[in-house]
């Protein structure tokens, strides 16, 4: 039916995440079909390694670099482009040859031939995309997980790091998410110092934080309340990368951002908090038991989310609830890995 698909997504680690299913509809539905993507410079690495896709093109918002992607493109001519997330797609459709293009952003043009599909904002937003998908005739028998594909040099340097800090196989290593995209999303530092200390003294675990440099400065407060000598802060990887090292996690405790998204990929379970987003919309979804959420209600009516620096909604969330879920989910891995084991003598 299509011979030539462009798949555009520009904007975060999550967001370019939860497209994955959608992408993978495409392959198993279009085996012939050339599929390309366009993503943001920063979440090239998301895309690299997908065997569900023919090529990716990097993109930044600028007219230097948009330039040179419509030269890149020209020569090109799209049977349909799908618009799965982005902040500027009308400007990259005009860049782009292509017989008809569909989103899910509230947006039509007739003179881009764009035609925009009206689901609900309560869906899954992974829901979202396979029925946009599903529209032009995609079959999303092949599941709703993320798709992250990780290589041996990925793992390599994941270990590399760790290595730096003095982790080796046997540790017990726990992740943290300090940070967010925004500081709406973060609970308390000070929280998560706390509950390190638990964590440390009842399991004798090593914790790492993951994040980007400039984050530096929570890890620094973090440091500095948590007083133990077994926390470790991993930066300066590439997305792919910080992915292996999660995954090399026993378990994963984020706020809502990207890493959280990560984490479902590489199946590590994680705890997520959230207060002022949807975990309904954007939390774990199809993964049964694996990833757990605490949520609670935002207390400001209207939320003003982005705007918000001072998150005390976040505060709701009790040091002594994400401890009992800790507990939980350790039990239940370490309970998990003994039947696997006991599974394996047997046969």
């Amino acid at each position: 039916m299509f011979k030539n698909i462009l798949v555009i997504s520009t904007t975060g680690i999550g967001d370019t995440l939860i497209g994955t299913p959608a992408i993978r509809a495409l392959r198993k539905s279009f085996p012939k079909a050339s599929i390309e993507a366009i993503v943001n410079h920063k979440r090239l690495g998301i895309f690299r390694d997908n065997p569900y896709l023919n090529k990716v093109y990097s993109y930044r918002n600028n007219s230097f670099f948009r330039i040179l992607l419509a030269l890149t493109l020209r020569k090109k001519a799209f049977d349909i482009v799908i618009i799965l997330h982005a902040n500027d797609f009308l400007g990259l459709l005009r860049l782009i040859k292509y017989k008809r293009a569909i989103n899910l952003q509230g947006y039509n043009d007739k003179n881009l031939n764009l035609v925009s599909y009206d689901l609900s904002f309560n869906m899954h937003a992974v829901e979202r995309k396979l029925r946009l998908v599903e529209g032009i005739g995609a079959d999303r028998k092949n599941g709703v997980k993320l798709d992250l594909f990780l290589n041996e040099k990925d793992h390599f340097q994941a270990q590399r790091a760790l290595n730096r800090h003095g982790i080796v196989d046997n540790d017990i290593v726990i992740g943290f998410q300090l940070g967010a995209a925004k500081a709406y999303k973060c609970w308390p530092v000070s929280n998560f110092a706390q509950l390190a200390r638990y964590i440390i003294d009842t399991y004798h675990a090593k914790i790492i934080v993951n994040g980007i440099k400039k984050e530096g400065r929570l890890f620094t407060q973090f440091q500095k309340l948590t007083q133990r000598n077994d926390i470790f802060f991993i930066s300066g990887l590439s997305i792919k990368e910080s992915a292996a090292v999660i995954k090399r996690c026993k378990l994963f405790i984020t706020n809502d951002t990207g890493p959280m998204h990560m984490a479902f990929a590489v199946e590590t379970p994680s705890i997520c908090l959230f207060v002022p987003s949807d975990p309904s919309t954007i939390g774990p979804y199809g993964y049964g038991d694996l990833h757990k959420v605490i949520k609670k209600n935002p207390i400001c009516s209207p939320c003003i989310t982005k705007k918000c620096e001072n998150p005390v909604c976040m505060e709701q969330i009790r040091v002594d609830e994400v401890k009992e879920l800790v507990d939980q989910m350790i039990a239940s891995i370490d309970e998990g890995k003994a039947c696997r084991t006991v599974e394996k003598c047997l046969m």
